[in-house]
């Protein structure tokens, strides 16, 4: 086990060495499409081909002519495009198109490598599909519905596509040293435009700087699909709840936006807040890093689109939202043994008491509408995430009974009652394995099998995490970790905050999400 974890930590390693941490130029020999009109290929800009009049010369009352009805003896060239079908069209048929409205910044795809179209295709197929969203339809996955279309429009966010997709490829191919090397170029691109872009960005352009915006929630995602510290994902989530905490004190001008703006304004708040409370785990964490600032989960001015609701956290937002006062209150017991309280103390245990009601009084009307829905994919879904949600219902009950004991090994009578817990978990669990549900419950699985002491139990997860479809790396460390875990003869090694020292031993950090 500790060999394969070594053996990821090189092939992570290796294909960061073969790619250069600021690569020069690597442009491919692309033929430049002739699909768009005369007027904005002289421009140099991006057509969106809508005729008799494109939107670029129609808002700048320009004539728009088109390749067809111009002739040129002297430069003879047949449309590159009839030939060579653009990426997007080794995408299914059924996902959302670019939109117009959400052109917020013209240009088009470049520096791309031989990989770039694999990368486009398996984003567009597997890792959007399966990052942790509720698509209450098939059409609103916000990966897909709602930054695909924006990827498509402009070159940081197609890169920071092609970035996280090839975190995920790598890992699942990593035999394939490209993939890794094109990856790590993604990247750096990234790194480099958003720099660039951030110091010419005006704080008047709040639809530059949500895209913006967009950019670094998904460097956040790509930082957890790499492997990367906690403190590398830190970086991109300060910058993202900088610039979410910006717009939330400033306001919107709802008028002034777009629908689609307003959407991806919704979304960025959740994956913030949903990356922030998902790596909220060891008890110890939160007095050493910054601070949660949950204000940018603040409604936005105006209608917020119901598909947006759940767009991240499915049917638990509420629940999830207790998760930093669970580890306040497993830091506080730490603190109190320290001290050399041997028993909790009455101002902990009315802490404890406070959030375990709030955790029992929870119910799915909460966060969920019902499925007043007919169709019968809206309500299987509907079912899924309920059931998601009492998942982490369960693990949140765990996380503060383990509190409770704190540093010291479990009682016969304690862990009895846990296990009973663990049960109910597995019971749930069993039920939306392989669904994409799953993908939300990493968390859970974590805080769970950290309190797991029956044997069956952990070699049922143990198989879980190995051979479920959702392959990210994140889960494979979880897998890792939890193994070293139950492997650890101490009796002490139990529970998040068991783990933390586990980890610490063994000198290993992750992030999840």
């Amino acid at each position: 086990m500790q060999q394969q974890q070594d053996n990821d930590n090189h092939e992570d390693a290796t294909a960061r060495t073969q790619g250069a941490p600021f690569p020069k130029k690597f442009r491919l020999g692309f033929t430049r499409s002739r699909a768009g009109c005369v007027n904005c290929r002289r421009r140099k800009k991006k057509c969106d081909q809508v005729k008799p009049q494109c939107t670029l010369c129609k808002r700048l009352n320009a004539k728009c002519e088109w390749p067809e009805t111009i002739t040129n003896p002297q430069n003879p060239s047949k449309d590159y495009a009839k030939n060579h079908p653009s990426s997007s069209s080794t995408v299914p048929d059924s996902l959302p198109k670019p939109q117009t409205t959400l052109s917020i910044r013209s240009g088009r795809a470049c520096e791309l490598t031989s990989d770039s179209f694999r990368l486009l295709e398996h984003y567009a197929k597997v890792t959007a599909v399966q990052l942790p969203a509720c698509t209450w339809t098939e059409m609103r996955n916000p990966f897909l519905d709602c930054f695909f279309p924006l990827a498509h429009e402009d070159d940081l966010m197609m890169h920071s596509v092609l970035a996280i997709s090839g975190a995920h490829l790598s890992y699942k191919n990593q035999e394939i040293a490209s993939f890794g090397i094109n990856t790590n170029k993604h990247y750096v691109y990234v790194l480099r435009g958003l720099q660039k872009e951030i110091s010419q960005c005006s704080s008047a352009d709040v639809e530059r700087l949500i895209r913006l915006l967009a950019v670094s929630a998904f460097l956040c995602i790509y930082e957890v699909l790499a492997g990367s510290a906690y403190t590398a994902l830190s970086h991109h989530l300060n910058a993202l709840r900088q610039g979410l905490s910006y717009i939330n004190d400033r306001g919107l001008n709802a008028s002034a936006i777009s629908e689609e703006i307003r959407f991806i304004h919704c979304v960025l708040r959740d994956v913030y807040s949903y990356t922030m409370l998902c790596n909220i785990l060891m008890p110890t964490r939160q007095s050493s890093d910054s601070p949660i600032n949950l204000s940018v989960m603040s409604s936005t001015p105006g209608p917020t689109p119901l598909r947006t609701l759940n767009a991240i956290y499915g049917g638990g937002k509420s629940l999830y939202e207790m998760i930093p006062r669970a580890n306040a209150l497993f830091s506080y017991r730490l603190a109190e043994q320290a001290a050399g309280e041997v028993e909790p103390t009455a101002a902990f245990m009315e802490q404890y008491m406070d959030l375990n009601r709030a955790i029992d009084s929870w119910s799915t009307s909460h966060d969920l509408h019902g499925a007043q829905n007919n169709d019968p994919g809206y309500i299987r879904v509907w079912k899924e995430n309920v059931v998601a949600a009492e998942c982490l219902q369960s693990a949140l009950r765990m996380y503060i009974m383990a509190a409770r004991i704190g540093g010291r090994a479990p009682s016969p009578t304690e862990d009895a009652a846990i296990q009973r817990e663990v049960m109910d978990f597995a019971q749930k669990c069993r039920g939306i394995i392989d669904t994409e549900s799953t993908s939300s419950i990493l968390w859970s699985i974590t805080v769970v099998g950290s309190c797991v002491t029956i044997p069956a139990i952990q070699q049922e997860i143990s198989l879980l995490l190995r051979v479920t479809k959702f392959q990210f790396r994140p889960v494979a460390r979880v897998c890792n970790s939890l193994e070293m875990l139950w492997a650890d003869k101490d009796p002490t090694s139990f529970g998040p905050y068991g783990l933390q020292r586990v980890l610490e031993k063994n000198n290993c950090t992750y992030s999840i999400y």
